[in-house]
């Protein structure tokens, strides 16, 4: 599912509930390419949000940071 949020074929509130997505955006930096695990976003959230659905907002996010920040740099 991820890869089809990534690619834009998949849109991210059809597959999850947007307070969920709320709260993983709360816990990730202004550039969705710093986060180099999920861990620790998960250890932020607890049992609320599961690694797929983290995984799904975070291909989201990077996705739209990208189509925001056409220059910059990513990882």
């Amino acid at each position: 599912w991820c890869e089809g949020v990534e690619q834009g074929n998949i849109d991210i509130h059809q597959l999850i509930p947007a307070e969920t997505i709320g709260l993983v955006e709360k816990a990730l930096p202004e550039n969705p390419h710093e986060v180099t695990s999920t861990s620790a976003i998960k250890l932020l959230l607890g049992d609320e949000v599961s690694y797929h659905e983290i995984r799904c907002v975070l291909a989201w996010k990077k996705v739209e940071y990208d189509k925001s920040n056409p220059h910059a740099s990513t990882y």
